[in-house]
């Protein structure tokens, strides 16, 4: 964990805005805003200073402005032989505030600077290199344990894949 990485008293410093900025996508449409990451990027000193000040109030305060909230929704039809009338035939696409992405970047590297394992090692989501046949795995592991100590196993599935269209 490096200093120019962690929030000391929820700062944010040009620093926590370049380290953000690394790994972002360029080329990419904007959200309402109009924004880019090249503006960012390009923008120099001061654009990123007056972001790291935006996003320290942010923290301050635990506003998040109700503009960096908003965006431009986008369905797409995912072809093939789909039903053009089934809302299940189409992918929706937002395009989200490039300031509010920032600020989830930096909130996300100080995250995984800070708390080196948050989510426990079984669950399968988040975690690099872990995917479903490693989830598949250690579930038939737990009932077939559990058959063998004649115990109760307790599982929750969740799956939140259409959640997000629906809310």
């Amino acid at each position: 964990m490096s200093k120019s990485s962690t929030l000391g008293d929820n700062q944010v410093t040009v620093q926590h805005i370049i380290n953000a900025l690394k790994g972002t996508k360029i080329n990419k449409a904007p959200g309402i805003d109009m924004i880019t990451y090249e503006h960012i990027m390009y923008g120099g000193f001061a654009i990123q200073s007056l972001l790291a000040k935006l996003f320290t109030a942010m923290f301050k305060f635990c506003h998040i402005p109700i503009e960096l909230k908003m965006g431009i929704i986008f369905t797409v039809f995912k072809g093939g032989n789909k039903v053009k009338k089934d809302p299940n035939s189409y992918r929706v696409i937002t395009l989200s505030s490039t300031v509010f992405n920032l600020f989830e970047r930096v909130i996300m590297v100080h995250i995984n600077d800070t708390t080196p394992h948050p989510m426990h090692s079984l669950q399968g989501r988040f975690h690099r290199g872990i995917g479903c046949m490693m989830s598949s795995l250690a579930l038939n592991e737990c009932i077939q344990f559990s058959r063998e100590q004649n115990s109760k196993l307790y599982a929750c599935f969740l799956d939140c894949k259409q959640a997000f269209d629906r809310v």
